[in-house]
């Protein structure tokens, strides 16, 4: 399959994504599970509503690749032309988002998800990060690349998520209080002092962090572990 970028995300999720922001957070304060970074949150509740809206699951039809191998096939063929990195962001985010749901449904079915099932998935959002760092957005790559590496536990978060919302449907009819988008806000306020204070000491971030070529290397190699 020859996958391209498709049109912008649109649909009726955005609405559901503000309530998605609010009882997620809710369920981690309430929940032993685990928890999750302001930023992680933010786009899980996103990805949520994209990926349970079916408008948005109609337009990414022809971005979902058929195996990890057409992945690999159309990074080979885009990674040596210049400009060519947004377009893999869209097709590894799509598709590790798309996944990672389909493995959520199921899971919530009671079929067994195997381990190499879930290992798909997070090097997809891997190589994301990948590129979202060679695109120059560093914020996005890095929520990528913490997704990847604690990708069995947002699963396991998201799955009793979805549990806690079957036994509290009626809260999605809430409206999202401004303190919500203050704290957040204050999430990323904190985030990019931060960086402020690290390009003030000339320290380079990426350099700390930031996923090789060697190990994005690695991740095409989908008999490897992660």
């Amino acid at each position: 399959m020859e996958a391209q970028p498709g049109p912008e995300q649109q649909g009726g999720w955005r609405e559901l994504y503000r309530l998605h922001i609010l009882i997620l957070e809710r369920y981690l304060q309430e929940s032993a599970t685990g928890r999750l970074s302001g930023e992680q949150t933010v786009y899980l509740a996103g990805m949520l509503a994209r990926q349970t809206d079916p408008l948005y699951r109609k337009q990414i039809e022809d971005l979902i690749f058929e195996s990890p191998e057409d992945m690999d096939r159309t990074i080979r063929r885009h990674d040596p032309y210049i400009g060519q990195n947004a377009p893999i962001v869209i097709l590894a985010r799509t598709n590790a988002e798309f996944l990672t749901i389909d493995i959520i449904s199921r899971q919530e079915n009671s079929h067994t998800v195997r381990t190499f099932e879930l290992q798909i998935p997070a090097r997809y959002f891997g190589i994301a990060s990948f590129y979202a760092h060679q695109a120059g957005n560093r914020t996005l790559s890095d929520i990528f690349d913490s997704i990847r590496k604690q990708y069995e536990l947002i699963v396991r978060i998201l799955s009793g998520y979805c549990r806690y919302i079957e036994q509290n449907s009626h809260q999605l009819s809430e409206t999202v209080p401004d303190r919500l988008w203050q704290r957040f806000g204050e999430v990323i306020n904190e985030r990019n002092n931060r960086k402020e204070n690290r390009e003030r000491q000339g320290i380079d971030p990426s350099r700390k962090n930031h996923i090789s070529r060697r190990e994005f290397n690695g991740m095409l190699n989908y008999s490897s572990p992660n």
